[in-house]
C-alpha cells in the first residue's frame, strides 16, 4: 500500500473483512441505485402528484419534474470517479488515473450544461 506500508494485505484479518468490504460495495453499486431505479420507474408517472412530492421530495427536488431521475445520474458519476480513483489505482499508472478522473468530470459536466436539469428555484 502506498500510504502505509506496514498494513498487512491478503492476512487473517484481511480475509476475515472481504465479505463484508464487498456486501458494502455490491449495497452501494447495485442495490441502492437499483431501489431506486425501481421506484422512480414504477412511479413515472405520478411525478407531479403530492404523493410523490411527499415520498421522494428529498431527492427530486432540486431538479425538474422532466429529470427528476437526475439522482441516479449523479449516482453514477460518484461510482464512476471512485471506480476511477481508487480501484484502478494500483493497476494503471498515476497519470492514466488522473487522466480517467478528469475524463469521467468534465463527461458529467458537459451532460449537466446540455440537459441543465437543476431547478432555478425550489418549488
Amino acid at each position: 500500500m502506498y500510504s502505509s506500508p506496514s498494513l498487512n494485505c491478503y492476512d487473517k484479518e484481511w480475509n476475515e473483512n472481504i465479505r463484508g468490504v464487498f456486501l458494502f460495495i455490491a449495497i452501494y453499486v447495485f442495490a441502492l441505485p437499483g431501489a431506486i431505479f425501481w421506484m422512480f420507474w414504477k412511479n413515472r408517472k405520478d411525478v407531479e402528484s403530492v404523493w410523490f412530492r411527499y415520498r421522494f421530495g428529498a431527492i427530486t427536488m432540486y431538479f425538474k419534474n422532466k429529470y427528476f431521475y437526475w439522482e441516479l445520474v449523479s449516482l453514477c458519476r460518484k461510482t464512476l470517479f471512485s471506480i476511477c480513483a481508487n480501484v484502478l489505482g494500483p493497476r494503471v499508472s498515476r497519470t492514466t488515473k488522473y487522466f480517467l478522473v478528469v475524463c469521467n468530470l468534465f463527461g458529467f459536466l458537459i451532460i449537466e450544461i446540455l440537459f441543465f436539469p437543476y431547478a432555478s428555484e425550489l418549488s
